[in-house]
């Protein structure tokens, strides 16, 4: 499958080393956008920066590595999401993006499914949200 991709998309991969980036919404009752590349516009929609590792997805992808999200929780509000609304079987969507400020076209989707479960690190440091 070929894609065409915008000008900033192909300079980054043309500056060589270009480490993805990705953009992760999750279905709560207020859908929760966030960035593992800090605060990113992107359709209108504002992506904070967050403390998230993007596992066994995009370029991530490793074979038996199951698709998980770990989000820091330093501020307890990923937390106070998961326990007060539940996480089990809300949507999630994860884009894989290059560069700082993409244009409409230049993040793709690499992951669409479902939460199955929740783990809190037992000193509440991080969240981990496998998906299906």
């Amino acid at each position: 499958m070929t894609r065409s991709v915008t000008t900033a998309v192909d300079a980054s991969i043309a500056a060589g080393v270009s480490t993805a980036g990705y953009l992760v919404e999750i279905g709560f009752a207020s859908t929760y956008r966030v960035s593992t590349r800090g605060l990113v516009m992107w359709k209108g929609l504002a992506y904070a920066g967050a403390d998230i590792v993007v596992r066994g997805i995009g370029s991530e992808a490793r074979n038996g590595v199951r698709p998980s999200l770990v989000i820091g929780n330093a501020d307890l509000a990923i937390g106070a999401l998961v326990l007060g609304e539940g996480v089990s079987a809300r949507w999630v969507k994860v884009w894989q993006l290059y560069g700082e400020s993409p244009a409409d076209g230049d993040p793709f989707e690499v992951f669409s499914g479902s939460v199955d479960a929740p783990t809190l690190a037992g000193d509440g440091s991080s969240v981990t949200l496998t998906l299906s």
